[in-house]
């Protein structure tokens, strides 16, 4: 599936279900897994074996990234209601880190992981927080809310481009 600045992620299956397999987590990231488990917007663990495997759900759409890149080859954008819908629901998975104590520390585009899309049901959008590597302990929180700035000028420009695109008359 991809490989970070630490760490090899790659599909597998467990119990029959689709999961996503971590391979080189560090400590700090597996800590902050185990910590998240069940909150509803961050990224769920299932288990973590020897040799720092952590085993997660697995974001059938990848990242939101990985989203862009393709309405962008289909020439395409995520329609502004898709956009209020990510950044609520990102904004929601940092909330629950913070009340934590938690801040994730690299929010962006490559670590909202895309569950659920459709074009047609803005509603119907799932996102959570990937990627805990750079999580901590901590109360830098302006950080967390500068990637999520980024993440909607991203989407605006996204929206201006594919709007560039369209056929002038």
């Amino acid at each position: 599936m991809g490989r970070g600045s630490s760490k090899i992620v790659k599909r597998g299956t467990l119990g029959g279900q689709k999961v996503a397999v971590l391979h080189g987590c560090p400590f700090e990231e597996l800590t902050a897994l185990g910590t998240f488990r069940h909150a509803d917007h961050v990224v769920k663990l299932f288990l973590i074996t020897p040799g720092n495997v952590a085993v997660t759900e697995v974001a059938e759409h990848g990242s939101l990234r990985d989203l862009h890149d393709t309405l962008e080859f289909e020439q395409r954008a995520l329609s502004a209601e898709h956009g209020a819908y990510i950044v609520m629901q990102t904004l929601s998975g940092l909330l629950e880190m913070w009340r934590a104590g938690w801040v994730h520390g690299d929010v962006s585009t490559r670590n909202v992981l895309v569950f659920e899309y459709d074009a047609d049901a803005p509603e119907a959008t799932r996102v959570k927080l990937g990627d805990l590597g750079e999580s901590r302990v901590g109360e830098r929180r302006m950080r967390d809310l500068r990637g999520v700035l980024r993440i909607v000028d991203e989407m605006k420009e996204q929206r201006r481009w594919a709007r560039s695109m369209e056929p002038q008359h």
